[in-house]
């Protein structure tokens, strides 16, 4: 990397000025992805995992989302890590961004602002959300990450709730969530019946999993999405809502949705 050239005008002009101009260019409204790649693994060294993060037009053959650290030692200096707190980062599973952040300075953890994680989750013997998952957050140190961090806010996608997920899992599943998340049960939860005494089983074998720690509020646990059309009706479950308890629920999940269990 050279020096900066003796007439650089962009170096001109005050640091006020051309911090706003990183992030004009650093930042991409559509997020950056998170790519890995390991190097020196045919070379008879210890191998190594490097990260680099692109935008959804990148290719994997680019040099990352910040082409200004190359042009001079200066840009670098002045640029280095800025895009990481300009930028929503999205990766590809907790344990993609576990790998990632052990490879991340104290410095650079503390610029990150947005982290959206789309955790990919196998439903017990096909059909269950898995009593362990909650167990796997704590195990990956998020939880501690954003008590740390009080700027950052942490959005995992679980593709587990979607527009396909029973109605009946919503209720049981999503209340447990909550419940473990944020120690409340969902408000359009009936007071008694075999739905809340699945849920509270549940919900108890959440809290177990999280080994008595709390989620910190910008940990934000967050369905993929919701399809409305046939809401209310559980094969699984046996059961079918309608009127005014439909509706109710349509609005938590629609929240679950918005804020996150």
């Amino acid at each position: 990397m050279s020096p900066c050239p003796e007439k650089c005008h962009l170096l001109a002009l005050p640091r006020e000025l051309r911090d706003r101009i990183y992030e004009n260019v650093l930042t991409d409204d559509d997020g950056l992805i998170c790519v890995a790649t390991v190097a020196g693994a045919n070379t008879g060294k210890e191998p190594s995992t490097q990260f680099q993060f692109l935008s959804h037009t990148d290719d994997e053959s680019k040099q990352g989302s910040n082409q200004l650290r190359y042009v001079c030692r200066q840009l670098h200096q002045e640029t280095c890590g800025l895009a990481l707190g300009y930028n929503n980062l999205i990766f590809t599973s907790t344990t993609q961004f576990s790998t990632f952040l052990a490879t991340c300075s104290p410095y650079h953890q503390s610029q990150m602002r947005t982290v959206t994680i789309q955790e990919h989750i196998i439903p017990l013997y096909g059909k269950c959300f898995p009593l362990g998952w909650t167990t796997h957050l704590v195990a990956t140190s998020l939880c501690s990450l954003c008590r740390a961090q009080p700027n950052l806010t942490m959005y995992i996608i679980l593709d587990y709730f979607n527009a396909d997920t029973d109605f009946g899992d919503w209720m049981v599943f999503g209340g447990a969530l909550q419940y473990a998340v944020r120690g409340s049960f969902p408000a359009a939860l009936e007071e008694s019946g075999r739905i809340r005494t699945a849920l509270v089983a549940y919900a108890n074998h959440c809290v177990k999993g999280l080994g008595g720690e709390t989620v910190p509020w910008n940990l934000r646990l967050v369905p993929k999405g919701m399809g409305e059309e046939g809401f209310g009706g559980s094969t699984r479950y046996g059961l079918v809502l309608e009127g005014e308890k439909r509706e109710k629920w349509v609005g938590q999940v629609r929240k679950w949705c918005e804020e996150g269990f």
